[in-house]
């Protein structure tokens, strides 16, 4: 599985890229079909002058057939990248449990 990565007013070092790589990497147990991840890290800001640092992380996984969508938003990069993890495990996970009731039904 390839996971492309992109960083938006953020720098993607190696570390924050070795993190992002494992934890969305690792969901390819759960849907191994997954052909290719990505993945968009962005530093965005609540207000425009005195605002804090909000960070957005947001991943699209293609599989033959279907697509998915998550984003998450945290205070810091990682946390909003683990918050990302949840939602793609869940959007997945959901859906192949709607795929494998279908299957069985049809017998």
């Amino acid at each position: 599985m390839q996971v492309a990565i992109k960083g938006i007013n953020v720098d993607v070092t190696t570390a924050l890229a070795e993190y992002t790589q494992n934890k969305i990497g690792g969901l390819v147990k759960f849907y191994p079909e997954t052909l290719r991840m990505d993945v968009e890290l962005e530093r965005t800001t609540q207000h425009h002058q005195k605002g804090e640092n909000l960070f957005r992380s947001s991943a699209k996984a293609f599989v033959p057939g279907h697509s998915f969508y998550a984003e998450a938003s945290a205070a810091d990069l990682y946390g909003a990248i683990d918050i990302l993890r949840d939602e793609l495990k869940k959007e997945m996970s959901r859906f192949k449990t709607k795929k494998m009731k279908r299957d069985r039904k049809s017998f």
